[in-house]
């Protein structure tokens, strides 16, 4: 017994680590999010965001955001996040295939076209266009699920 106890005594004291990104839709609009979070560089000019699309839950709540990951072992310590549901909802857990009640929330037809799928639901898109000043520009993603 006094082995056990010296065990969940040790187990206590290890830090506990966090996955914890803070989210926001209402920090940056469409138009920042691209220029001052994904970019960000004097490389690129003429930035104009042209499309925007993402679920309509009604009031502030928005499918895109910017996110915080500094002070967790995320692999990005900021960035934008585009989701299937409210962006509130992106810490999770997620455990439904919900598209948190947005009615009438279109897919992509770009994907239904590259997918010859013509039933695709919950797309949340950023589209943007620029001018790069540079040879070659790059961007840092990840995907998740």
């Amino acid at each position: 017994m006094k082995k056990l106890r010296v065990f969940i005594i040790f187990l206590l004291s290890l830090p506990v680590l966090s996955q914890n990104v803070q989210t926001d839709s209402q920090i940056y609009t469409p138009q920042q999010l691209v220029e001052d979070v994904l970019i960000h560089s004097d490389c690129v000019s003429n930035i104009l965001v042209t499309n925007v699309v993402g679920g309509d839950f009604g009031g502030s709540d928005e499918s895109y955001g910017y996110f915080d990951g500094s002070g967790t072992t995320f692999p990005f310590s900021s960035g934008i996040v585009l989701s299937t549901g409210r962006l509130q909802h992106v810490q999770g857990p997620n455990t439904s295939l919900s598209d948190d009640n947005a009615p009438g929330w279109a897919g992509d037809n770009d994907l239904e076209t590259i997918l010859n799928e013509p039933n695709t639901f919950n797309a949340t898109i950023l589209e943007f266009e620029f001018t790069t000043i540079a040879d070659q520009i790059n961007f840092n993603y990840l995907f998740a699920s």
